[in-house]
């Protein structure tokens, strides 16, 4: 989870790229006019700088935005917007190269989607400022009950120490009794195996009334 000041920086960022994008259309319509007023090409610079470099901002805005789907959907309306509106600067400007005459209603569409193209900014904008003011909202609650969920972290990471530290002891203890269990039986085994190889002997010997005495079953 981002913090509070990387939510403020990412928002600040998005707002940044569509601020540039709304700024470059501007600069379009700017060398438009300038070119439509004079015919002199130098005029064209705004222009061309904004034609060539909206589309940058645009993506960066968009790829920012990508965990958004309002936003993402709303990417789509304004970019039919800009290229329409493009459209429409590059067709005013060609006709004034060929000679020939721009009309009004040309102009007022081109107005219609420039407005447009403001509005819609605007719009995605104020979510970005909304959405950042709920996150940081939630952050700061976050880290009001941050000792809270520190305190009782903290008292579950004892008990589960405390239940295998037992475990652990438990397990040691049952070790420790079948290895002792374990050695007594061996004892035994030897005993016994130690009382026949006598009374074997003992026959071999020509003691026939030798025999395993209790204790050595023992």
């Amino acid at each position: 989870m981002l913090s509070s000041l990387g939510w403020v920086e990412h928002t600040t960022e998005v707002e940044q790229e569509l601020s540039a994008v709304l700024s470059l259309m501007k600069d379009v319509e700017t060398g438009q006019r300038g070119f439509l007023i004079t015919n002199r090409p130098k005029f064209l610079e705004p222009h061309d700088n904004g034609k060539a470099n909206v589309w940058k901002h645009f993506e960066k805005a968009k790829t920012l935005t990508q965990d958004n789907g309002q936003q993402q959907k709303t990417f789509d309306t304004l970019e039919a917007l800009i290229k329409e509106k493009l459209q429409i600067v590059g067709n005013t400007i060609q006709d004034k190269i060929d000679g020939k005459q721009v009309t009004t209603e040309t102009l007022e569409h081109g107005k219609i989607m420039m407005d447009s193209i403001r509005a819609v900014t605007t719009v995605m904008i104020s979510r970005e400022d909304a959405l950042m003011k709920t996150r940081t909202e939630r952050y700061i609650e976050f880290s009001k009950n941050a000792p809270l969920y520190l305190f009782i972290s903290s008292v579950l990471a004892i008990f589960i120490l405390i239940y295998f530290f037992i475990r652990i002891r438990d397990d040691h203890k049952q070790k420790m009794m079948l290895e002792t269990q374990l050695k007594q039986k061996d004892e035994e085994l030897q005993k016994k195996i130690a009382a026949i190889d006598r009374m074997a002997k003992d026959i071999a010997d020509g003691k026939y009334d030798s025999n395993i005495r209790p204790d050595d079953l023992k």
